[in-house]
């Protein structure tokens, strides 16, 4: 990992010591049953916790798209299995445009 990324990161320590806000959202009552079943698969305690995951996640999977990557896993097979979103799609998008002007 390089210097950067490394000064970039934060500690645990360091994250708990930052302010925070409220941040209140609607989501769908079907969606309440599986966010429980993914916190409790993962062993996420908090929405926060769940949260803050979600955003690194997706802010990775965004700068991979933007970079011209595929974002994906791969099965024990070795089969490539593509993760499509319109999310992917439009970080690939908006990254290809720019590059245009």
């Amino acid at each position: 990992m390089s210097t950067e990324k490394q000064r970039k990161r934060l500690t645990l320590k360091s994250i708990h010591k930052q302010a925070t806000i409220r941040f209140q959202v609607e989501i769908l009552e079907a969606r309440v049953d599986q966010i429980g079943e993914v916190m409790a698969q993962t062993g996420l305690r908090t929405k926060r916790e769940l949260f803050d995951n979600a955003i690194s996640i997706l802010e990775w999977a965004a700068q991979e798209a933007a970079a011209g990557n595929e974002v994906g896993s791969r099965t024990p097979t070795g089969e490539f299995r593509d993760l499509v979103t319109p999310t992917l799609i439009t970080a690939a998008a908006i990254a290809k445009a720019k590059k245009k002007k």
